[in-house]
């Protein structure tokens, strides 16, 4: 799979890519520049299930995490799969971008992506035992080698052949542009 940026991604027709612009005052723009981006991985089996992981604070979602600054968000999508599954995950196709711009009265900017990533079909219905957080930092500079803070806990984790009840309009889009 190429790997380009999410900007990039934005361009190609293939790719739903949704823009919100927030208007934040000099502060809070400041404070945005510590959002990262995250990539979102919709791990999809044969049967046409896809994997959903609930944290205790969204629901049940699709399996996400930051990317870190030093990192390119398809090591943290394949890591983040294969933790959550417990087996070797190919990734497929991005099909879904979120682009958030921070922008200031006097034109300064911030913008932050969440890249929604499809895996090609896994066999079964593989659950890992690593949690999504530990597996997001592991190739960072810096990452989880040294023992200096509990682990995570484990996330719940549900196939599922349609969206969870009650969940938010971008989770849902984010469930149905992977299932589609």
């Amino acid at each position: 799979m190429e790997t380009p940026d999410p900007e990039t991604l934005c361009e190609r027709e293939d790719i739903e890519c949704e823009t919100e612009t927030r208007p934040v005052t000099r502060g809070e723009l400041e404070a945005a520049r510590d959002i990262e981006t995250h990539v979102t991985v919709g791990v999809v089996n044969g049967g046409g299930d896809v994997l959903v992981s609930n944290d205790g604070s969204r629901g049940w979602t699709l399996p996400a995490a930051p990317v870190d600054h030093d990192d390119h968000w398809t090591a943290t999508a394949s890591r983040v799969a294969e933790a959550v599954t417990g087996v070797d995950v190919t990734l497929d196709t991005p099909v879904r971008i979120r682009r958030i711009e921070f922008r200031t009265d006097s034109g300064q900017t911030h913008t932050t992506y969440n890249i929604v990533v499809r895996t090609a079909p896994v066999s079964g219905r593989p659950v890992g035992d690593e949690s999504i957080a530990t597996a997001a930092t592991e190739g960072s500079v810096g990452g989880t080698d040294e023992p200096t803070a509990p682990r995570p806990a484990l996330e719940e984790r549900l196939w599922v052949d349609r969206v969870p009840d009650g969940q938010a309009d971008g989770i849902e889009a984010d469930v149905w542009a992977v299932l589609e």
